[in-house]
Formats: structure tokens, C-alpha cells, sequence
């Protein structure tokens, strides 16, 4: 199943409608994770010239993933852990102002 092209699967709209302080919470922690993994992937590639010809192209980046697991994980390094990017937040580091409430 191809996602590009789709409607995006965050659907903020619903968690902004109404204030709700934990549904917020939820959403800056899924634009937590969301970020580190861009921002991690982005900087793997960049700086990896190895991976560089496997992100060139559309079809050398489904050559990449057609590869089996071993082999893209000795290209590309471990997996990226998406809870890293919300390691260490706590629900109280953000007012109900910080959030957009009352």
C-alpha cells in the first residue's frame, strides 16, 4: 500500500476542534516523533555516501527496500527508535497555554 498520495493520517483538525489537555498531548507527542524520525533519517542519508544511490531515484529507493532485511539494515544502521524523539518529556512540561487552552 502506497501512502504518498493520501490523506494524511494525523487528522490535527480533530484534535484542535475541542480543547482537550490530554488529546493535545497526544498530538505533540506524535509531532515528537514524527520529527526525530524525519530529522534522523534525513541525517543518515546525508550522511552516509553509501546510501546516497539508494535515495536518488524512485526506483533505486525500491530497489533499497525490495532488499532483504539484513541487507538494508547493514546499509542503513540500526532501526530508528521513534520513542527517542519524545524520551524524557513529561506531561507537565507543557501549560494548558502552551497548548493552545484556557
Amino acid at each position: 500500500m502506497k501512502i504518498r498520495g493520501k490523506i494524511e493520517h494525523l487528522h490535527e483538525n480533530k484534535y484542535l476542534e475541542v480543547y482537550n489537555r490530554k488529546t493535545r498531548l497526544d498530538l505533540v507527542k506524535k509531532v515528537g516523533i514524527a520529527e526525530y524520525i524525519t530529522r534522523t533519517c534525513i541525517v543518515r542519508i546525508l550522511e552516509n555516501p553509501a546510501l546516497h544511490q539508494h535515495f536518488s531515484t524512485t526506483a533505486s529507493l525500491e530497489t533499497f527496500w525490495n532488499q532483504s532485511p539484513p541487507g538494508r539494515e547493514k546499509l542503513w544502521g540500526a532501526a530508528v527508535n521513534p520513542m527517542d524523539g519524545i524520551a524524557g518529556i513529561k506531561d507537565d512540561d507543557f501549560t494548558d497555554s502552551d497548548l493552545g487552552g484556557p
